[in-house]
Protein backbone atom coordinates (compact mmCIF):
# COMPACT_ATOMS: atom_id res chain seq x y z
CA UNK A 1 0.00 0.00 0.00
CA UNK A 2 1.42 3.46 -0.86
CA UNK A 3 2.57 5.57 2.10
CA UNK A 4 0.65 8.63 3.12
CA UNK A 5 2.22 12.08 2.99
CA UNK A 6 2.65 12.08 6.77
CA UNK A 7 4.29 8.63 6.74
CA UNK A 8 6.70 9.77 4.03
CA UNK A 9 7.64 12.86 6.05
CA UNK A 10 8.41 10.69 9.08
CA UNK A 11 10.47 8.13 7.10
CA UNK A 12 12.46 10.20 4.57
CA UNK A 13 14.55 12.44 6.87
CA UNK A 14 16.62 9.47 8.03
CA UNK A 15 18.49 9.24 4.73
CA UNK A 16 19.65 12.88 4.63
CA UNK A 17 20.57 12.57 8.29
CA UNK A 18 22.81 9.58 7.58
CA UNK A 19 24.38 11.43 4.63
CA UNK A 20 24.95 14.52 6.80
CA UNK A 21 26.62 12.46 9.52
CA UNK A 22 28.82 10.79 6.87
CA UNK A 23 29.81 14.19 5.45
CA UNK A 24 30.78 15.46 8.88
CA UNK A 25 32.86 12.35 9.57
CA UNK A 26 34.67 12.81 6.25
CA UNK A 27 35.20 16.48 7.04
CA UNK A 28 36.63 15.67 10.46
CA UNK A 29 38.87 13.08 8.82
CA UNK A 30 40.22 15.60 6.32
CA UNK A 31 40.70 18.18 9.06
CA UNK A 32 42.58 15.60 11.12
CA UNK A 33 44.79 14.81 8.13
CA UNK A 34 45.62 18.48 7.62
CA UNK A 35 46.39 18.94 11.31
CA UNK A 36 48.63 15.85 11.26
CA UNK A 37 50.46 17.11 8.17
CA UNK A 38 51.03 20.55 9.70
CA UNK A 39 52.27 18.99 12.91
CA UNK A 40 54.66 16.81 10.92
CA UNK A 41 55.77 19.76 8.77
CA UNK A 42 56.50 22.06 11.70
CA UNK A 43 58.31 19.25 13.48
CA UNK A 44 60.75 19.14 10.55
CA UNK A 45 61.56 22.87 10.74
CA UNK A 46 64.49 23.44 13.11
CA UNK A 47 63.33 25.44 16.10
CA UNK A 48 65.22 28.59 17.05
CA UNK A 49 67.44 28.34 20.08
CA UNK A 50 65.33 28.43 23.20
CA UNK A 51 66.09 30.82 26.05
CA UNK A 52 66.91 27.86 28.29
CA UNK A 53 69.55 26.75 25.84
CA UNK A 54 70.85 30.27 25.41
CA UNK A 55 71.53 30.44 29.12
CA UNK A 56 74.00 27.59 28.85
CA UNK A 57 76.39 29.14 26.33
CA UNK A 58 78.72 30.04 29.19
CA UNK A 59 79.28 26.33 29.82
CA UNK A 60 81.81 26.04 27.00
CA UNK A 61 84.63 23.61 27.60
CA UNK A 62 88.22 24.79 27.56
CA UNK A 63 88.81 22.96 24.25
CA UNK A 64 85.73 24.45 22.59
CA UNK A 65 86.63 27.98 23.76
CA UNK A 66 89.76 27.80 21.62
CA UNK A 67 87.55 27.21 18.57
CA UNK A 68 84.47 29.19 19.55
CA UNK A 69 85.83 32.10 21.58
CA UNK A 70 84.24 33.50 24.71
CA UNK A 71 80.46 33.87 25.13
CA UNK A 72 78.94 37.33 25.17
CA UNK A 73 78.42 39.17 28.46
CA UNK A 74 74.68 38.60 28.19
CA UNK A 75 75.16 34.86 27.69
CA UNK A 76 73.32 35.02 24.36
CA UNK A 77 74.65 33.60 21.08
CA UNK A 78 75.90 35.89 18.34
CA UNK A 79 73.96 35.32 15.12
CA UNK A 80 75.73 35.43 11.76
CA UNK A 81 74.11 34.73 8.40
CA UNK A 82 75.80 32.99 5.49
CA UNK A 83 74.55 33.26 1.91
CA UNK A 84 76.27 30.52 -0.08
CA UNK A 85 76.09 28.79 -3.46
CA UNK A 86 73.66 25.90 -3.34
CA UNK A 87 76.11 23.52 -5.04
CA UNK A 88 77.84 23.06 -1.67
CA UNK A 89 74.69 22.82 0.43
CA UNK A 90 75.17 19.31 1.84
CA UNK A 91 78.69 20.06 3.09
CA UNK A 92 77.81 23.47 4.54
CA UNK A 93 74.77 22.08 6.37
CA UNK A 94 76.85 19.23 7.78
CA UNK A 95 79.51 21.67 9.01
CA UNK A 96 77.00 24.17 10.44
CA UNK A 97 75.20 21.54 12.49
CA UNK A 98 78.47 20.44 14.10
CA UNK A 99 79.75 23.97 14.57
CA UNK A 100 76.64 25.13 16.42
CA UNK A 101 76.66 22.01 18.58
CA UNK A 102 80.28 22.72 19.49
CA UNK A 103 79.83 26.50 19.72
CA UNK A 104 76.44 27.39 21.26
CA UNK A 105 77.69 30.98 21.54
CA UNK A 106 77.56 31.37 17.73
CA UNK A 107 74.41 30.77 15.73
CA UNK A 108 74.75 30.40 11.95
CA UNK A 109 71.80 31.11 9.66
CA UNK A 110 72.20 29.44 6.26
CA UNK A 111 70.79 30.81 2.99
CA UNK A 112 71.53 28.64 -0.10
CA UNK A 113 71.17 30.33 -3.48
CA UNK A 114 72.79 30.32 -6.93
CA UNK A 115 75.86 32.57 -7.08
CA UNK A 116 74.61 35.19 -9.55
CA UNK A 117 71.09 34.93 -8.18
CA UNK A 118 72.52 35.55 -4.71
CA UNK A 119 74.42 38.62 -5.89
CA UNK A 120 71.22 40.04 -7.39
CA UNK A 121 69.33 39.31 -4.16
CA UNK A 122 71.96 41.28 -2.21
CA UNK A 123 71.73 44.18 -4.65
CA UNK A 124 67.92 44.24 -4.42
CA UNK A 125 68.03 44.20 -0.62
CA UNK A 126 66.18 40.88 -0.49
CA UNK A 127 68.92 39.42 1.71
CA UNK A 128 71.54 41.14 3.87
CA UNK A 129 73.95 38.38 4.96
CA UNK A 130 77.06 38.86 7.04
CA UNK A 131 79.03 36.40 4.93
CA UNK A 132 78.76 35.44 1.27
CA UNK A 133 80.34 32.34 -0.28
CA UNK A 134 79.62 32.07 -4.03
CA UNK A 135 81.23 29.43 -6.21
CA UNK A 136 83.79 31.65 -7.89
CA UNK A 137 85.50 35.03 -8.07
CA UNK A 138 83.47 35.92 -11.19
CA UNK A 139 80.40 36.31 -8.97
CA UNK A 140 82.39 38.46 -6.53
CA UNK A 141 83.52 40.71 -9.39
CA UNK A 142 79.93 40.98 -10.61
CA UNK A 143 78.64 42.12 -7.19
CA UNK A 144 81.59 44.44 -6.59
CA UNK A 145 81.09 46.20 -9.92
CA UNK A 146 77.33 46.63 -9.61
CA UNK A 147 77.52 47.68 -5.94
CA UNK A 148 80.20 50.32 -6.55
CA UNK A 149 78.17 51.78 -9.44
CA UNK A 150 75.38 52.80 -7.05
CA UNK A 151 76.96 53.19 -3.60
CA UNK A 152 80.04 54.71 -2.03
CA UNK A 153 80.04 52.00 0.62
CA UNK A 154 82.38 49.02 0.20
CA UNK A 155 80.50 45.81 -0.47
CA UNK A 156 83.49 43.71 0.67
CA UNK A 157 87.26 43.53 0.34
CA UNK A 158 88.38 41.36 -2.56
CA UNK A 159 91.84 41.05 -0.98
CA UNK A 160 90.30 39.61 2.19
CA UNK A 161 88.51 36.72 0.46
CA UNK A 162 89.39 33.21 1.61
CA UNK A 163 88.92 29.97 -0.33
CA UNK A 164 86.83 27.31 1.42
CA UNK A 165 87.24 24.46 -1.09
CA UNK A 166 87.79 24.15 -4.84
CA UNK A 167 86.00 22.42 -7.69
CA UNK A 168 86.79 22.66 -11.41
CA UNK A 169 84.17 23.00 -14.12
CA UNK A 170 83.92 19.63 -15.90
CA UNK A 171 81.90 17.91 -18.62
CA UNK A 172 79.94 14.76 -17.82
CA UNK A 173 79.14 12.77 -20.99
CA UNK A 174 77.75 9.43 -21.97
CA UNK A 175 80.62 7.09 -22.79
CA UNK A 176 79.69 6.57 -26.46
CA UNK A 177 79.35 10.32 -27.08
CA UNK A 178 82.67 10.98 -25.36
CA UNK A 179 84.45 8.46 -27.61
CA UNK A 180 83.05 10.10 -30.76
CA UNK A 181 84.01 13.51 -29.41
CA UNK A 182 87.58 12.31 -28.85
CA UNK A 183 87.71 10.90 -32.38
CA UNK A 184 86.56 14.22 -33.83
CA UNK A 185 89.09 16.14 -31.73
CA UNK A 186 91.94 13.84 -32.77
CA UNK A 187 91.18 13.79 -36.49
CA UNK A 188 89.06 16.86 -37.15
CA UNK A 189 91.85 19.43 -37.28
CA UNK A 190 89.54 22.29 -36.21
CA UNK A 191 91.11 25.61 -35.27
CA UNK A 192 88.24 26.31 -32.92
CA UNK A 193 88.61 25.85 -29.20
CA UNK A 194 87.06 22.95 -27.32
CA UNK A 195 84.20 25.02 -25.91
CA UNK A 196 83.17 26.43 -29.27
CA UNK A 197 83.27 23.13 -31.10
CA UNK A 198 81.63 21.09 -28.32
CA UNK A 199 78.73 23.37 -27.44
CA UNK A 200 78.18 24.82 -30.91
CA UNK A 201 79.48 22.28 -33.45
CA UNK A 202 79.07 23.12 -37.16
CA UNK A 203 77.97 26.67 -36.37
CA UNK A 204 80.16 28.91 -38.57
CA UNK A 205 82.22 31.59 -36.87
CA UNK A 206 80.51 34.14 -39.12
CA UNK A 207 76.96 32.83 -39.62
CA UNK A 208 76.25 35.02 -42.65
CA UNK A 209 73.15 36.97 -43.68
CA UNK A 210 70.81 34.00 -44.31
CA UNK A 211 67.58 34.11 -42.35
CA UNK A 212 66.82 31.14 -40.12
CA UNK A 213 63.78 30.35 -38.05
CA UNK A 214 64.46 30.54 -34.32
CA UNK A 215 63.94 26.78 -33.92
CA UNK A 216 66.79 26.17 -36.41
CA UNK A 217 69.28 28.25 -34.41
CA UNK A 218 70.76 25.24 -32.67
CA UNK A 219 74.01 23.21 -32.75
CA UNK A 220 74.68 20.80 -35.63
CA UNK A 221 73.98 17.08 -35.81
CA UNK A 222 76.36 14.39 -34.60
CA UNK A 223 76.54 12.54 -37.91
CA UNK A 224 77.17 15.71 -39.91
CA UNK A 225 79.95 16.55 -37.46
CA UNK A 226 81.53 13.11 -37.35
CA UNK A 227 80.96 12.13 -41.00
CA UNK A 228 83.80 14.14 -42.61
CA UNK A 229 86.41 12.75 -40.19
CA UNK A 230 85.12 9.17 -40.23
CA UNK A 231 86.84 8.48 -43.54
CA UNK A 232 90.28 9.17 -42.11
CA UNK A 233 92.42 6.27 -40.95
CA UNK A 234 92.85 6.34 -37.23
CA UNK A 235 96.34 5.35 -36.05
CA UNK A 236 96.46 2.53 -33.54
CA UNK A 237 97.69 3.62 -30.11
CA UNK A 238 100.92 2.13 -28.80
CA UNK A 239 100.36 -0.77 -26.40
CA UNK A 240 100.29 0.20 -22.73
CA UNK A 241 102.14 -1.98 -20.26
CA UNK A 242 100.03 -3.57 -17.57
CA UNK A 243 99.54 -1.30 -14.58
CA UNK A 244 100.27 1.88 -16.55
CA UNK A 245 98.00 4.52 -17.99
CA UNK A 246 94.63 5.80 -16.81
CA UNK A 247 92.10 3.50 -15.16
CA UNK A 248 89.80 2.02 -17.82
CA UNK A 249 86.02 1.75 -17.50
CA UNK A 250 84.86 -1.64 -16.33
CA UNK A 251 82.92 -2.11 -19.55
CA UNK A 252 83.76 -0.48 -22.88
CA UNK A 253 81.25 -0.70 -25.70
CA UNK A 254 82.15 -1.08 -29.34
CA UNK A 255 82.61 2.19 -31.20
CA UNK A 256 79.21 3.52 -32.30
CA UNK A 257 78.16 2.77 -35.87
CA UNK A 258 77.08 5.55 -38.29
CA UNK A 259 73.48 4.33 -37.89
CA UNK A 260 73.69 4.75 -34.12
CA UNK A 261 75.29 8.18 -34.42
CA UNK A 262 72.56 9.27 -36.82
CA UNK A 263 69.92 8.40 -34.23
CA UNK A 264 71.53 10.77 -31.74
CA UNK A 265 70.28 13.77 -33.73
CA UNK A 266 71.79 17.13 -32.95
CA UNK A 267 74.45 17.69 -30.31
CA UNK A 268 72.76 18.40 -26.97
CA UNK A 269 75.08 19.83 -24.30
CA UNK A 270 73.38 21.23 -21.24
CA UNK A 271 74.44 23.94 -18.82
CA UNK A 272 72.63 25.97 -16.17
CA UNK A 273 71.47 29.55 -16.54
CA UNK A 274 74.35 32.08 -16.59
CA UNK A 275 71.84 34.57 -15.23
CA UNK A 276 71.69 32.67 -11.95
CA UNK A 277 74.66 30.32 -11.57
CA UNK A 278 78.43 30.47 -11.67
CA UNK A 279 78.65 27.28 -13.73
CA UNK A 280 76.41 28.75 -16.43
CA UNK A 281 78.30 32.05 -16.45
CA UNK A 282 81.62 30.22 -16.66
CA UNK A 283 80.38 28.17 -19.61
CA UNK A 284 79.41 31.31 -21.54
CA UNK A 285 82.72 32.92 -20.60
CA UNK A 286 84.71 29.94 -21.89
CA UNK A 287 82.80 29.98 -25.18
CA UNK A 288 83.51 33.71 -25.47
CA UNK A 289 87.17 33.09 -24.61
CA UNK A 290 87.46 30.56 -27.44
CA UNK A 291 85.65 32.84 -29.86
CA UNK A 292 87.38 36.20 -29.35
CA UNK A 293 90.83 34.75 -28.57
CA UNK A 294 91.12 31.44 -30.46
CA UNK A 295 93.73 28.82 -29.48
CA UNK A 296 96.09 29.74 -32.31
CA UNK A 297 96.16 33.39 -31.17
CA UNK A 298 96.75 32.29 -27.60
CA UNK A 299 99.57 30.02 -28.77
CA UNK A 300 101.12 32.91 -30.68
CA UNK A 301 101.15 35.03 -27.53
CA UNK A 302 102.79 32.15 -25.68
CA UNK A 303 105.43 31.88 -28.40
CA UNK A 304 106.18 35.58 -28.11
CA UNK A 305 107.03 35.02 -24.48
CA UNK A 306 104.08 36.93 -23.06
CA UNK A 307 104.06 34.92 -19.82
CA UNK A 308 104.07 37.62 -17.18
CA UNK A 309 101.87 36.62 -14.32
CA UNK A 310 101.54 33.00 -15.43
CA UNK A 311 102.14 30.76 -12.46
CA UNK A 312 101.68 27.13 -11.63
CA UNK A 313 100.38 26.24 -8.23
CA UNK A 314 99.17 23.10 -6.53
CA UNK A 315 95.74 23.16 -4.93
CA UNK A 316 93.48 20.30 -4.08
CA UNK A 317 95.73 17.60 -5.45
CA UNK A 318 96.57 18.91 -8.93
CA UNK A 319 98.43 21.70 -10.74
CA UNK A 320 96.58 24.81 -11.86
CA UNK A 321 98.00 26.94 -14.66
CA UNK A 322 96.69 30.50 -14.48
CA UNK A 323 95.89 32.63 -17.52
CA UNK A 324 96.40 36.13 -16.15
CA UNK A 325 99.12 36.80 -18.71
CA UNK A 326 96.36 36.74 -21.38
CA UNK A 327 93.95 39.05 -19.59
CA UNK A 328 94.80 42.21 -21.50
CA UNK A 329 94.70 40.35 -24.83
CA UNK A 330 91.29 38.87 -24.04
CA UNK A 331 89.77 42.15 -22.88
CA UNK A 332 90.93 43.92 -26.05
CA UNK A 333 89.66 41.13 -28.30
CA UNK A 334 86.34 41.02 -26.46
CA UNK A 335 85.72 44.72 -27.05
CA UNK A 336 86.60 44.33 -30.75
CA UNK A 337 84.59 41.15 -31.40
CA UNK A 338 81.68 41.10 -28.96
CA UNK A 339 79.10 42.00 -31.63
CA UNK A 340 80.28 39.12 -33.80
CA UNK A 341 80.30 36.90 -30.71
CA UNK A 342 76.65 37.77 -30.04
CA UNK A 343 75.68 36.92 -33.65
CA UNK A 344 77.47 33.57 -33.42
CA UNK A 345 75.96 32.75 -30.03
CA UNK A 346 72.48 33.62 -31.29
CA UNK A 347 72.92 31.34 -34.32
CA UNK A 348 73.92 28.50 -31.98
CA UNK A 349 71.69 28.90 -28.94
CA UNK A 350 68.59 31.01 -29.65
CA UNK A 351 66.54 27.95 -30.65
CA UNK A 352 67.31 25.97 -27.50
CA UNK A 353 64.94 25.64 -24.59
CA UNK A 354 65.61 27.75 -21.51
CA UNK A 355 68.42 26.23 -19.42
CA UNK A 356 67.74 24.97 -15.89
CA UNK A 357 68.06 27.57 -13.16
CA UNK A 358 70.42 25.55 -10.95
CA UNK A 359 73.45 23.35 -11.54
CA UNK A 360 72.68 21.08 -8.60
CA UNK A 361 70.26 18.80 -10.44
CA UNK A 362 71.73 19.00 -13.95
CA UNK A 363 73.82 15.81 -13.80
CA UNK A 364 71.01 13.97 -12.05
CA UNK A 365 68.56 15.05 -14.77
CA UNK A 366 70.95 13.81 -17.46
CA UNK A 367 71.15 10.44 -15.73
CA UNK A 368 67.41 10.09 -15.02
CA UNK A 369 66.11 11.22 -18.42
CA UNK A 370 68.87 9.72 -20.56
CA UNK A 371 70.64 10.80 -23.75
CA UNK A 372 67.41 11.89 -25.41
CA UNK A 373 67.67 15.12 -23.42
CA UNK A 374 71.42 15.60 -22.93
CA UNK A 375 74.50 14.07 -24.56
CA UNK A 376 76.48 15.70 -21.79
CA UNK A 377 76.31 18.49 -19.23
CA UNK A 378 78.71 21.17 -18.01
CA UNK A 379 78.77 21.34 -14.22
CA UNK A 380 81.00 21.49 -11.16
CA UNK A 381 83.09 18.42 -10.42
CA UNK A 382 81.56 17.94 -6.97
CA UNK A 383 78.09 17.60 -8.50
CA UNK A 384 78.90 14.56 -10.66
CA UNK A 385 79.87 12.15 -7.88
CA UNK A 386 76.35 11.19 -6.86
CA UNK A 387 75.56 10.17 -10.44
CA UNK A 388 78.84 8.28 -10.77
CA UNK A 389 78.08 6.41 -7.56
CA UNK A 390 74.74 5.34 -9.03
CA UNK A 391 76.43 4.21 -12.23
CA UNK A 392 79.00 2.23 -10.26
CA UNK A 393 76.25 0.48 -8.32
CA UNK A 394 74.38 -0.51 -11.50
CA UNK A 395 77.21 -0.79 -14.01
CA UNK A 396 75.95 -4.08 -15.47
CA UNK A 397 72.55 -2.72 -16.38
CA UNK A 398 73.00 0.95 -17.36
CA UNK A 399 75.10 2.82 -19.88
CA UNK A 400 78.46 4.21 -18.89
CA UNK A 401 79.45 7.86 -18.37
CA UNK A 402 82.73 9.77 -18.39
CA UNK A 403 84.10 12.86 -16.70
CA UNK A 404 86.12 15.13 -18.99
CA UNK A 405 88.45 17.91 -17.84
CA UNK A 406 88.43 20.52 -20.63
CA UNK A 407 91.39 22.80 -21.29
CA UNK A 408 90.88 25.58 -20.48
CA UNK A 409 88.39 25.42 -17.63
CA UNK A 410 87.53 27.42 -14.53
CA UNK A 411 88.58 26.18 -11.11
CA UNK A 412 85.98 27.40 -8.63
CA UNK A 413 87.71 28.41 -5.40
CA UNK A 414 84.48 28.96 -3.43
CA UNK A 415 85.62 32.23 -1.83
CA UNK A 416 83.97 33.61 1.28
CA UNK A 417 83.84 37.33 2.12
CA UNK A 418 82.62 39.52 4.98
CA UNK A 419 79.99 41.87 3.53
CA UNK A 420 79.67 45.58 4.32
CA UNK A 421 82.76 45.58 6.54
CA UNK A 422 82.60 49.32 7.24
CA UNK A 423 79.21 49.17 8.93
CA UNK A 424 79.66 49.89 12.68
CA UNK A 425 76.99 47.37 13.68
CA UNK A 426 79.00 44.58 12.06
CA UNK A 427 82.24 45.11 13.97
CA UNK A 428 81.16 42.69 16.72
CA UNK A 429 80.37 40.02 14.12
CA UNK A 430 83.85 39.87 12.62
CA UNK A 431 85.39 37.58 15.22
CA UNK A 432 82.59 34.96 15.30
CA UNK A 433 82.49 35.05 11.50
CA UNK A 434 86.24 34.41 11.39
CA UNK A 435 85.85 31.47 13.78
CA UNK A 436 83.16 29.95 11.57
CA UNK A 437 85.40 30.34 8.51
CA UNK A 438 88.33 28.78 10.38
CA UNK A 439 86.11 25.85 11.33
CA UNK A 440 85.19 25.28 7.67
CA UNK A 441 88.90 25.25 6.77
CA UNK A 442 89.85 22.96 9.67
CA UNK A 443 91.23 19.50 8.88
CA UNK A 444 88.09 17.56 9.92
CA UNK A 445 85.78 19.72 7.79
CA UNK A 446 88.18 19.71 4.83
CA UNK A 447 88.33 15.92 4.97
CA UNK A 448 84.55 15.83 5.07
CA UNK A 449 84.53 18.19 2.06
CA UNK A 450 86.49 15.56 0.12
CA UNK A 451 83.74 13.05 0.87
CA UNK A 452 81.26 15.55 -0.56
CA UNK A 453 83.31 15.81 -3.77
CA UNK A 454 85.32 18.98 -3.14
CA UNK A 455 89.05 19.50 -3.37
CA UNK A 456 90.41 20.90 -0.10
CA UNK A 457 91.53 24.51 0.15
CA UNK A 458 93.71 23.66 3.14
CA UNK A 459 97.12 22.82 1.56
CA UNK A 460 97.91 20.42 4.40
CA UNK A 461 95.10 18.06 3.37
CA UNK A 462 95.82 15.43 0.72
CA UNK A 463 93.05 13.87 -1.35
CA UNK A 464 95.11 10.77 -2.10
CA UNK A 465 95.80 10.10 1.58
CA UNK A 466 92.13 10.16 2.60
CA UNK A 467 90.16 6.98 3.27
CA UNK A 468 89.49 5.25 -0.05
CA UNK A 469 86.13 3.85 1.11
CA UNK A 470 84.69 7.33 1.62
CA UNK A 471 86.80 9.17 -0.97
CA UNK A 472 84.92 9.58 -4.28
CA UNK A 473 88.05 10.77 -6.08
CA UNK A 474 89.66 7.36 -5.54
CA UNK A 475 86.55 5.18 -5.76
CA UNK A 476 85.43 6.62 -9.10
CA UNK A 477 88.67 6.93 -11.07
CA UNK A 478 87.44 4.46 -13.67
CA UNK A 479 84.99 7.11 -14.91
CA UNK A 480 87.72 9.63 -15.67
CA UNK A 481 87.90 11.35 -12.27
CA UNK A 482 91.44 12.58 -11.71
CA UNK A 483 93.34 14.82 -9.31
CA UNK A 484 96.52 14.71 -11.41
CA UNK A 485 95.19 16.37 -14.55
CA UNK A 486 96.58 19.84 -15.29
CA UNK A 487 93.83 22.44 -14.92
CA UNK A 488 94.45 25.35 -17.25
CA UNK A 489 92.46 28.51 -16.57
CA UNK A 490 91.54 31.60 -18.61
CA UNK A 491 92.25 35.03 -17.11
CA UNK A 492 89.93 36.31 -14.39
CA UNK A 493 87.97 39.23 -15.82
CA UNK A 494 86.51 42.20 -14.00
CA UNK A 495 82.89 42.80 -13.09
CA UNK A 496 82.14 45.02 -16.08
CA UNK A 497 82.97 42.24 -18.53
CA UNK A 498 81.03 39.73 -16.41
CA UNK A 499 77.97 41.99 -16.71
CA UNK A 500 78.49 42.35 -20.46
CA UNK A 501 78.75 38.57 -20.87
CA UNK A 502 75.45 38.07 -19.05
CA UNK A 503 73.75 40.79 -21.10
CA UNK A 504 75.23 39.45 -24.34
CA UNK A 505 73.89 35.96 -23.59
CA UNK A 506 70.46 37.36 -22.75
CA UNK A 507 70.29 39.40 -25.97
CA UNK A 508 71.51 36.47 -28.06
CA UNK A 509 69.13 33.88 -26.64
CA UNK A 510 66.16 35.94 -25.48
CA UNK A 511 66.46 34.42 -22.00
CA UNK A 512 66.11 36.66 -18.93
Amino acid sequence: MPKTYQETERAEPRRPLRREILKQLVGFGLLGGVVSYLAYYYERIPEPLSHARLAHVANLTRASREICGEPSNEGLPVAISLLYSDDKQTWIEYAAERFMRLCPNIQVKLIPMGSIEGADAILKGEVDPVLWAPSDDLALSYLEHRWSARSGERSFSMDARVSLVSSPLVVLMWEDRARVLEEIADLGGSREGLWMRTLCPLVPREPGPEELAIEDMVPGRWLDWYGPVAQQARPRPAPVAEGQGKPKPLYRQAFPTPEEIQRWGRVKMGYASPRRTSAGLETVYLMAYDYVLPPDERDALEAEGDRAGKQQTVAGGGPIVGGEHLREAFEGAFLDRKDALQDWLRRCQAGLEAPPETSSSLAETMFNVGPGLYDGVVTHENLVFEVLTWVKGHEKSIRNVRVLYPRPTVVNQHPIVFLRPDQPDRAALREPASRWIAFLRSAPMQLKAIEHGFRPANPEISIEAHNEQTNPFLRLERYGVSTDVVLEEPPRVDGEIVMELIQLWQDATGRY
